[in-house]
């Protein structure tokens, strides 16, 4: 009796079922009887099979439950604790968040949280920061709010105070469908703005020069020149090279600078159909000092920074970096002029203070896709002293997985976002 090409009796000089002509349809009935190709026996079916279960196929592998071969994963759903990375085809726990990296290596303690209403998150506050406070070097420190999944309702306006910058981290989904407001209030920061001084100061017969980030702030003006006076602020770096999660800087005695958030979802999709605003603060007004001691308008802060990082990133709404502008001048009629304007809620540049009677007009603020900003305007009479310098608008970026696109079509970005920015998984 022949089985495939080996009689019976000498089988053992076939060395391994594999080796017998397919006619024969052998089985086996232990892993010694397979090649090295597959290696395991599948006492069911008595195929030699390349494996089981993903035990048997190498870091990061599926065992397909069809074929029995080792393979990436090619859908979210094959890797129940994170997602399929599509550039490699492998499972990850998670994404590495820009800015603080180790927030995703555990997951959240607390299932979720939901801001509704009118709600105040205190940045400085330790039972706010439960994912802990991270150090910053040459930055503000980080607010880290960590939950399961975090939702920030249609009806809900959430309002971010202190002095750190904050990072809304959730294991996976993360939907923000209110408002968020982490902008300057007039000469007061947002949550991690304010860290650096920008632009020159006013001073007599000088107004103040705005201050810069995404680009340069705007001069202020002097006695009889447009832009003549306190130097324009300089273009600060783009806060995903530096590495340091940052706000907009801070005009001197002027505008506050914007504040500096990020959204986090560690393995699944951050969604943003509502509206966040971290816009600088507005110049003040230049005023009387003294008997023939006249102050020229104070510099806008500049917009702060959002950073929006996910598994997968869909932004809808509207986000808002926009520069704060510069104080008028004093009126030869009053001891005060008008205070500039915090950023607007819109793709437009904040007006200046408005100038009256000499009294020099106040630069807009910096915004939308590239509008610089507005210098500080001259004297026109006597007794009146020149307007400060508009602020720079921010940055909004977004970071995403190698091989996954964000969808970004906001019905609003002011300024745009940047290019995306591939971040790394675990």
């Amino acid at each position: 009796m022949r089985l495939g090409a080996c009689v019976v009796v000498a089988c053992a000089a076939c060395g391994n079922v594999n080796d017998h002509a397919p006619d024969a349809a052998p089985r086996c009935t232990s892993n010694a009887e397979c090649l090295a190709q597959a290696p395991i026996c599948n006492l069911d079916t008595g195929a030699c099979v390349e494996c089981l279960d993903a035990t048997s196929c190498g870091p990061d592998q599926l065992c397909d439950p069809q074929t029995h071969t080792c393979r990436g994963c090619t859908v979210d759903a094959e890797c129940p604790d994170g997602f399929c990375a599509p550039d490699t085809g492998t499972c990850k726990s998670s994404i590495i968040p820009k800015f603080v990296p180790d927030a995703c290596t555990t997951v959240a303690t607390q299932p979720s949280l939901t801001l509704d209403g009118v709600t105040t998150l205190n940045a400085d506050d330790a039972a706010t920061c439960n994912g802990g406070v991270v150090a910053q070097t040459g930055g503000p420190a980080i607010c880290v709010v960590r939950y399961g999944t975090i939702t920030v309702p249609s009806t809900a306006t959430v309002t971010v105070t202190g002095t750190r910058a904050l990072a809304l981290v959730a294991d996976d989904d993360l939907a923000l469908a209110g408002s968020l407001d982490a902008s300057a209030n007039g000469t007061a920061n947002g949550p991690g703005g304010g860290g650096v001084q920008s632009g020159g100061g006013a001073s007599q017969n000088i107004g103040g020069g705005g201050a810069g980030f995404h680009a340069a702030g705007g001069a202020g003006g002097a006695q009889n020149v447009d832009g003549g006076g306190g130097a324009a602020g300089a273009a600060q770096g783009d806060p995903a090279t530096t590495g340091v999660l940052i706000g907009g800087p801070h005009a001197p005695g002027g505008g506050g600078g914007g504040g500096a958030v990020t959204l986090v979802s560690c393995r699944g999709q951050v969604s943003v159909s509502g509206a966040i605003d971290v816009g600088g603060g507005a110049g003040q007004g230049g005023r009387l000092i003294a008997l023939n001691l006249l102050f020229g308008g104070t510099g806008g802060g500049a917009g702060g920074y959002i950073a929006v990082q996910g598994r997968d990133v869909s932004i809808t709404g509207q986000l808002f970096a926009n520069g704060g502008s510069g104080g008028a001048g004093k009126p030869s009629n009053a001891s005060v002029g008008a205070n500039g304007s915090d950023a607007l809620l819109a793709a437009a540049p904040a007006p200046g203070g408005a100038g009256s009677s000499g009294g020099g007009n106040g630069g807009a603020g910096g915004c939308c896709a590239g509008t610089p900003a507005g210098v500080g305007a001259r004297t026109t009479a006597s007794n009146s002293s020149p307007g400060g310098g508009g602020a720079s608008a921010g940055y909004f970026e977004t970071f995403t997985p190698a091989g996954v696109t964000p969808m970004v079509t906001p019905s609003v970005a002011s300024p745009p976002a940047e290019p995306n920015v591939t971040v790394e998984t675990r």
